[in-house]
């Protein structure tokens, strides 16, 4: 969905203080937004076999952060971004950095050590997920806000040439309102139920 590099050009930081304070908040603003917008951003009418993994192979490994499918014949490449379902510990979104055979190696997901058994009713769905660019723009301006917020003894801060002041109002998923609500173009009613072989869904 959005980057380092994309947080630091929308917000026009030219310098490495706030990397890893960044690099950090990513996977949980992008949560937040897909809980805000009940909208997981993959396409549940249109799936073929390039866009999704259904597999009950699986083998999930903290110690280089990989997922290893051994059925892994999908067109996904390093960049996707992906969601996950079925697992026991390891369902959410994570983003591939590199592909080695049938072991994608992953990062903006804390992986637990899991083995999925062989067994047709424990098969996971993995997703390639399909964020719009537009959404960058205001995804930028929740770092931004947390940035702000991270002392929270200054009542305002400006970063290069990039400033801006928010009023005091409700808060949604940790965010002002209005800050939120600028994912509206992308808000669904409900979360799409994505089904799995033995009839479970997320």
């Amino acid at each position: 969905m959005i980057t380092l590099t994309d947080v630091k050009t929308l917000l026009q930081i030219s310098d490495t203080t706030y990397d890893t304070f960044i690099t950090f908040n990513i996977p949980y603003i992008i949560e937040s937004i897909c809980e805000y917008c009940k909208n997981h951003f993959i396409d549940i009418d249109y799936i073929d076999n390039d866009t999704y993994i259904r597999s009950n192979d699986v083998v999930f490994a903290n110690s280089d952060s990989s997922i290893t499918i051994s059925d892994f014949d999908n067109e996904f490449i390093a960049g996707d971004y992906l969601r996950i379902y079925g697992t026991k510990r390891n369902n959410g979104h994570c983003k591939i950095n590199s592909i080695n055979s049938t072991k994608l190696i992953v990062s903006e997901i804390d992986i637990i050590d899991e083995t999925v058994d062989s067994d047709i009713d424990n098969s996971i769905v993995i997703f390639r997920a399909d964020y719009p660019r537009s959404i960058k723009l205001p995804a930028s301006k929740l770092f931004k806000y947390l940035i702000d917020k991270e002392n929270p003894n200054v009542k305002s801060e400006k970063i290069d040439d990039y400033s801006v002041t928010y009023k005091d109002s409700k808060i949604i998923n940790g965010f002002p309102t209005e800050l939120m609500e600028s994912f509206n173009t992308w808000k669904k009613v409900f979360f799409e139920r994505v089904f799995l072989d033995n009839n479970k869904y997320y």
